[in-house]
């Protein structure tokens, strides 16, 4: 029998990504023009944000080249990092080859037109960022405010519509019918009239007739875009053919029941309509920069949007009804926002590694750094679904006491996306992460876990102490053989709750005192509950009453079998451990857990019937 030969990977081309990267640090214009003091409304971490951002896109192998920088104040390639040495060999992060501007409302739209230029192409992706101020707009929206926006009372102007609804429709077929009469108003409106005034089975065929009976050039290709962008919209990953041929007449349906004055199609084609009547001139409304610009893309290319700002509403700036459905109108189905926090949260600063970030860029870029990076045939993703991620951010942004939480804002199904990709698939290569997580060595240094709920939210640590010597960090002594339970601010122990005790990443050094002592590490509390580590005996005793399961978890969403069963009652907990269950909290001998397992605390009134118990231990809290 011949000998199986292993499978090799073809190699194939590196995707193309192209990433419009945007920081608004300076908004000494919005000071001038409102009276505020010089630097009111500026933010200093947005240029931060920025080179973080550029770093990770960088450290994914994008080409330069396929990066546009638009940053207020004017930035360079030699405000970058130009090397990166946490991967082997170090990477390449030199920028003199991206391209640079003013993050200002005509160069933003200008960017993301040329992303949408460069994602027509097949086997290519998009990534936007944005660092800076949003608003809700007077008319209830959500909006972007470039560098050089302003307040001016007199340059208010009249909106023909404001409710997204029907707004939307009209946008789609204005849109779709400017690739077959070009960008004039009074024929679009000629278009529309004849199309929708006359009953049709073919859409193409009488699409094509009217193009032909009103004499515009170039009538067959400007049809075919036309019936392109009508049945671009959807989530199904961009139908083809008859497909795409039934999408566009219903889009043409729904279209016919709104209204398209002159003006109405003036504001599609030039104006947006939801910022047009705000003194605060110069906004971009997320319909704008998400819906309409980059509307005609081909919806197999993934484009991802990464937002560190968020929206408040202020007095006469309340977001209108439609947003209360929890998401914002994007452009096709393979796309994905992820914004700082949820609608009316606000977005917050703080100093890490001693310079100023926004706390979701920082949490963001942190986290990514110590994924692996996959290479598909059309797009690089993270190894990490948008779930998992923001349930990360969350966490750790509750360990620095700041409370704020991602919003995901996607097509169905979009939080199992690997992060900046899409579904999973076979990747056709790999790039190792840029900060490796370190695992404690058991024996020498102890072990330590952070206590999250079921949602992600961060409850503590546990900490257990090495056998061999105590650990003194934050002025407390820590004594080996011990664990710890260290409760973040007015967090309840031992609440009835899932438990999940997770291992943190991190590059901490000097063993279990570098994690506590870490600047984001064990918050020192003034009352901790210590408990001695006893090994486990023989026991006939059996739990009752209400307790927690014990499991491992692997990687993905499924809990392994019952390890053990824990009780408390007053200051004990008592561990039960299940018949045949082998190598688990070996108190005083062994690991606490192995490496890269998740330990799951599930709390039941009762233990489960068929569960028999071979030994048990106790721990007395002092």
């Amino acid at each position: 029998m011949p000998e199986t030969q292993p499978e090799t990977l073809p190699e194939t081309p590196a995707p193309q990504t192209f990433a419009l990267l945007i920081g608004v640090a300076d908004y000494s214009t919005l000071d001038r023009s409102t009276g505020r003091p010089m630097g009111h409304n500026d933010l200093p971490g947005a240029l931060n944000d920025l080179r973080s951002m550029a770093m990770l896109v960088r450290m994914m192998e994008v080409p330069a080249a396929n990066i546009r920088v638009l940053s207020s104040p004017l930035s360079s390639p030699d405000a970058f990092a130009a090397v990166a040495n946490g991967r082997d060999p170090a990477i390449d992060m030199n920028m003199a080859q991206a391209q640079f501007g003013p993050a200002t409302h005509d160069a933003i739209l200008e960017g993301l037109d040329w992303l949408s230029a460069q994602l027509q192409a097949p086997n290519t992706q998009g990534v936007v960022y944005f660092s800076g101020h949003s608003v809700v707009s007077t008319s209830g929206h959500p909006a972007l405010a470039p560098s050089d926006t302003r307040r001016d009372l007199d340059d208010v102007r009249v909106v023909p519509c404001k409710d997204f609804d029907s707004w939307m429709p009209r946008t789609v077929l204005v849109s779709a019918v400017e690739q077959v009469t070009g960008p004039s108003a009074q024929r679009i409106q000629r278009f529309i009239d004849a199309l929708l005034g006359a009953p049709f089975d073919d859409l193409r065929t009488r699409a094509l007739q009217l193009a032909e009976a009103q004499e515009l050039s170039d009538a067959e290709a400007g049809v075919e875009r036309f019936m392109r962008d009508l049945g671009n919209m959807g989530d199904d990953g961009g139908a083809t053919g008859s497909g795409r041929d039934k999408k566009a007449a219903q889009a043409v349906k729904l279209a016919g029941q709104v209204s398209y004055s002159l003006l109405e199609i003036e504001s599609v084609l030039h104006g947006d309509a939801f910022t047009d009547e705000d003194p605060l001139r110069g906004l971009i409304s997320f319909n704008r920069a998400f819906f309409q610009r980059l509307r005609k893309l081909p919806e197999t290319n993934p484009v991802q949007i990464l937002l560190e700002t968020c929206l408040q509403e202020q007095p006469e700036r309340a977001l209108a009804p439609y947003y209360e459905r929890g998401e914002v109108p994007l452009a096709h189905g393979n796309m994905a926002m992820l914004a700082g926090c949820q609608l009316r949260q606000a977005s917050q600063m703080a100093v890490f590694d001693n310079r100023w970030h926004g706390a979701f860029t920082w949490a963001l870029v942190s986290l990514l750094s110590k994924t692996t990076v996959k290479l598909y045939a059309g797009h690089r993703s993270f190894d990490v679904s948008y779930g998992k991620l923001t349930q990360d951010i969350s966490a750790l942004l509750r360990l620095m006491r700041i409370e704020q939480t991602p919003l995901l804002s996607a097509a169905k199904g979009a939080k199992d996306w690997e992060v900046l990709g899409k579904a999973p698939e076979r990747p056709k290569r790999e790039l190792p992460p840029v900060i490796k997580p370190k695992q404690l060595n058991g024996g020498n240094t102890g072990h330590i876990f952070q206590v999250l709920d079921a949602e992600g939210a961060a409850l503590g640590w546990m900490i257990r102490t090495p056998n061999n010597s105590d650990v003194v960090a934050k002025g407390v002594t820590w004594t080996q053989k011990r664990e710890y339970w260290v409760w973040n601010g007015d967090v309840t122990p031992w609440a009835t709750t899932t438990l999940r005790l997770v291992r943190p990443p991190g590059t901490a050094t000097g063993g279990l005192a570098g994690w506590i002592n870490m600047p984001e590490g064990v918050p020192h509390a003034p009352a901790h509950l210590s408990a001695p580590a006893a090994p486990f005996t023989n026991s006939d005793k059996t739990p009752g009453g209400p307790g927690w399961n014990v499991s491992f978890k692997e990687p993905g969403p499924n809990v392994g079998p019952m390890l053990a069963r824990v009780q408390k009652s007053g200051t004990t907990l008592t561990w039960f451990r299940v018949g045949g269950a082998l190598g688990w909290l070996e108190f005083g001998t062994g690991p606490v857990a192995p490496a890269g397992r998740e330990i799951v605390w599930t709390y039941t009134a009762a233990p489960p019937s068929d569960v028999t118990y071979g030994s048990s231990c106790e721990d007395v809290m002092e």
